[in-house]
């Protein structure tokens, strides 16, 4: 089964954790990103009409974070801010192919008609002795 990025529907997505200004510059260039690759996505704030939702957990280690992708949904967690930073950015990088330094490297993203991800989880514990 999988999930479906169009053009044709704007994707909604749903922040649990909105009061954390490190996640809120994060959730801007995640906006900014699937903008330029397929439409403008909206910030919604009820989560049962929403197809991307980013919040925080308890996973168990600090900076984990999951990326959960089911036919309706796709579910982005982190234990804490920056394991959910991370993995906004390694869901961007993984899944929709946006080199992490596109824009300081001049990489022009594609406009995409649609996307289909395979259903998937990704748990990870980033290194922390990358800084």
């Amino acid at each position: 089964m999988s999930f479906i990025i169009s053009k044709e529907k704007p994707l909604n997505i749903y922040l649990k954790d909105k009061n954390i200004s490190s996640v809120n510059i994060a959730l801007s260039s995640f906006i900014r990103d699937l903008e330029a690759l397929f439409t403008a996505p909206n910030l919604i704030d009820d989560i049962n009409k929403s197809d991307i939702v980013l919040s925080i957990s308890n996973l168990g280690h600090i900076e984990e974070y999951k990326i959960e992708i089911t036919d309706n949904s796709i579910f982005i967690t982190g234990n804490d801010d920056l394991g959910l930073i991370y993995g906004i950015y390694r869901f961007l990088e993984k899944e929709l192919h946006v080199h992490p330094l596109y824009l300081m490297e001049g990489i022009e993203l594609p406009k995409l008609n649609s996307v289909t991800l395979n259903n998937s989880e990704l748990t990870e514990i980033p290194d922390s002795m990358c800084i």
